[in-house]
């Protein structure tokens, strides 16, 4: 089985996201706080690194900050000004997970989404090389539709038959969601690269968030 890397990113959209943290996919502590690991500090980016403009760590606008333990996304920008895409990503790569985060939408947009939804997600199951967008199969996070199953040059199924089951359902409260199937906490996928063999399957991957 692979284990990929995390990656979250933010379409013009993010000011501020609280640390993710994650924990073994087992049933003891899918309800429970403890025995969750942080995957970010709060402090700075250690054991994460940034991607924009093709480039890795160059960031001279400071469009990724920190602030009282949070993650923020163009936080300096003008409203309305054009702004690149990207991501952060981990650089250590994780398998049997559980993974969580908070989010909050700041009030500005950006071009050239200035007149859309704010959009970001998170790209798990990433592997490959860095570009914008890597392959992965991603967790969408927008404005008015939290959870929706992207694949990103991967082909994605699940082993449940479509005609009676839904195979993913969205739990949204406030701006807190979580993507769940019907059968399981924890959803199983299959994915594959350009349709070929599956590199990835359960719940293994890594996470990525993306800037856009």
């Amino acid at each position: 089985m692979l284990s990929v890397r995390f990656c979250l990113f933010a379409a013009g959209l993010m000011a501020a996201a609280t640390p993710c943290s994650a924990a073994p996919a087992t049933a003891a502590n899918a309800d429970s706080k403890a025995g969750w690991n942080p995957l970010c500090n709060g402090q700075n980016l250690d054991g994460w690194y940034i991607w924009l403009k093709g480039k890795k760590n160059e960031d001279p606008d400071h469009l990724v900050q920190i602030h009282d333990g949070e993650i923020h996304m163009y936080k300096d920008a003008p409203a309305g000004s054009p702004q690149p895409s990207g991501y952060i990503a981990t650089e250590k790569e994780y398998s049997h997970y559980h993974l969580r985060l908070q989010y909050k939408w700041g009030t500005k947009r950006f071009a050239p989404r200035a007149n859309v939804k704010r959009d970001a997600g998170v790209l798990y199951h990433f592997v490959g090389k860095d570009v914008v967008w890597p392959r992965s199969v991603e967790c969408q996070i927008q404005e008015g539709d939290v959870g929706d199953i992207f694949t990103v040059n991967t082909r994605l199924t699940a082993p449940v038959d479509p005609k009676t089951t839904n195979v993913i359902s969205k739990v949204v409260t406030n701006e807190t969601g979580v993507v769940r199937t019907n059968q399981s906490m924890m959803p199983i996928f299959l994915a594959s690269e350009n349709g070929g063999v599956p590199v990835v399957q359960g719940v293994s991957g890594g996470i990525r968030r993306v800037i856009r």
